[in-house]
């Protein structure tokens, strides 16, 4: 991320690092990523390491970078005093390379960010590193995710975590690390006191590691988030991290999506959250609690006050654990994020959960996509849209609900002050349903993203939306990807886009072939209403995504105007 008030040097730039001033870019960000796939030229490699000390902020990601070139780096890195983040990600950096760093690391003072991620490096480059995080007092953040660890570099690699005492985050997902390597890792975890994020995701932990990462945690007073998702912990696991978060005081994420936990493993969960005051954040997400995992939850929920976010989609959850689920969402003083998407509530599920909402007084994200909930139970939700005042953002993807749904929700956004973000991305909406959405967002005063992408709204549709533009004074992002708007719906936005002066950003991608005069003519626009809300030209984030046409738009624009696209 860009420091306010600092440029930055990207490879969009047509300069070769050999050739930078020396004195123009103090305290600048280097950004070149994927600039020498096939490795740095050598005329290149000089200049980034002279001048090294004229910047803050390097990314070298994607470049072919080995071990020659790292050791160039790592020797000026030992006597760097400027630079706080590196990132050095899928290159080709190996042991050897990791070696260099690691030696510069051993001295460095400044260096905050280190992202190793991608370098196949192995279990010899870990030793490197784990004796230069043994004496290093800087880094706060090391990315090693996706190298070639396995247990071996995980066993090394504690040994350096144990005599750390600065280090907060770590990253090791999709290493092939199984229990031999996290049980050694728990150890050195167990005797640090500054780690706060451990993500271990993507590799193959199971009840056993999920055991000695549990007992590090009734030891370790500082990790706060844990991220295991995509391991193997199952039931047996999860029994064992629940036995710590009984004790765990400082614990405040944990993440458990897929890793085969059934109603067991939840229950003992469920029951740790009953007595537990630490965590805020849970994650089980894609394992297979069921119906009659959600029981105990459902109960733990009722008793707990300090869980924040839950999610609990793609576990075959059906009308009978959404019932349950909503009983205890309606009195929850303070769980603000709820995710059962991928589930089958159904339109009985969904009417209990409305049910919940005219009591909840905290819910402010709701994810439901994909639980067949239809034009029904869309609709037992948008009345409870006329009088909640919590609700932030709701997402109903595929849910068929059809031009149904969308009156219905229509006839809420007319009623509705706080609703920010609405989306209903594949959902069978036709001309009828984009029209009632129309005059709803001709009339509402605080949505500010509306998905309607990959429906069947045709030009009639389009139009009315385009028309509400003219009125509405607060949408900022619309989404009508992957329809049928055709060149009459492009007309009518173009038109309307001449009184508009709130939306920063529209997807009309994959609609048929657009005329590109009209594109740009909606693009100036955008660009201008984007520009008005961040205060320059320059800082204009915001893109309209104009598909196919966009491509002989592109090169017909200006230098300043092609950054803008997105095709």
């Amino acid at each position: 991320m860009e420091t306010p008030g600092m440029d930055t040097i990207s490879s969009k730039d047509t300069f070769f690092p050999d050739n930078i001033d020396g004195t123009a870019f103090t305290g600048m960000h280097l950004c070149l990523p994927n600039k020498f796939p096939n490795g740095p030229p050598s005329a290149a490699t000089p200049g980034l390491i002279k001048n090294m000390d004229k910047f803050t902020s390097m990314d070298l990601s994607g470049n072919g970078i080995g071990a020659a070139s790292s050791a160039k780096l790592g020797a000026e890195l030992k006597n760097n005093i400027t630079l706080t983040s590196l990132d050095l990600s899928s290159n080709k950096i190996k042991d050897d390379g990791a070696g260099w760093i690691s030696d510069a690391l051993a001295v460095n003072k400044t260096l905050k960010q280190l992202n190793f991620h991608g370098n196949m490096v192995e279990g010899a480059g870990a030793e490197r590193l784990a004796g230069a995080l043994a004496s290093n007092s800087s880094l706060l953040t090391l990315n090693m995710a996706r190298n070639k660890l396995g247990d071996d570099g995980a066993c090394r690699l504690a040994m350096g975590i144990e005599a750390n005492n600065s280090l907060q985050r770590i990253e090791l997902g999709w290493n092939n690390i199984g229990d031999e390597g996290v049980g050694r890792f728990a150890g050195g975890l167990s005797q640090n006191n500054s780690i706060e994020c451990v993500d271990l995701s993507g590799n193959k932990v199971g009840a056993y590691g999920a055991g000695r990462l549990a007992a590090a945690l009734e030891k370790n007073t500082s990790v706060k988030s844990l991220i295991l998702s995509g391991n193997n912990v199952r039931d047996e696991g999860a029994v064992k991290l629940a036995d710590a978060l009984q004790t765990s005081t400082s614990l405040q994420s944990l993440y458990l999506q897929k890793n085969s936990i059934g109603p067991d493993g939840m229950g003992r969960l469920a029951g740790a959250l009953c007595g537990n005051s630490s965590l805020k954040n849970l994650n089980l997400g894609w394992n297979s609690v069921g119906d009659g995992g959600v029981r105990p939850l459902a109960r733990a929920l009722a008793a707990n006050s300090n869980l924040q976010s839950l999610n609990v989609a793609g576990n075959r959850i059906g009308p009978y654990g959404a019932e349950r689920l909503a009983a205890s969402i309606a009195t929850n003083p303070s769980v603000t994020h709820l995710n059962v998407s991928y589930n089958n509530v159904n339109q009985t599920g969904a009417h209990r959960l409305a049910e919940a909402l005219q009591q909840n007084t905290t819910l402010t994200h709701l994810n439901l996509t994909l639980n067949q909930i239809g034009g029904p139970g869309t609709t037992h939700l948008a009345k409870v849209l006329h009088t909640n005042t919590v609700l932030r953002v709701l997402n109903l993807q595929l849910n068929r609900m059809g031009d149904e749904g969308a009156t219905s929700l229509a006839d809420a956004l007319k009623l509705n002050k706080h609703l920010e973000a609405l989306i209903l991305h594949g959902n069978n909406i036709g001309d009828a349903g984009a029209t009632k959405l129309g005059s709803a967002v001709s009339l509402n005063k605080k949505l500010l993203t509306l998905d309607l992408s990959v429906n069947n709204i045709g030009a009639a549709g389009a139009g009315n939306l385009a028309d509400a533009l003219v009125k509405n004074k607060c949408l900022v992002n619309l989404n009508l990807k992957l329809n049928k708007v055709g060149q009459a719906g492009a007309f009518k936005f173009a038109a309307a886009m001449d009184s508009n002066t709130t939306l920063q950003s529209l997807d009309l991608s994959e609609n048929g072939s657009l005329p590109v005069e009209t594109m740009m003519k909606i693009q100036a626009q955008i660009l201008t209403n984007s520009a008005a809300s961040n205060g320059s030209m320059t800082n204009t984030l915001h893109t309209m995504s104009l598909g196919q046409t966009m491509d002989l738009a592109a090169s017909m624009a200006s230098p300043a105007q092609k950054q803008t696209f997105k095709v």
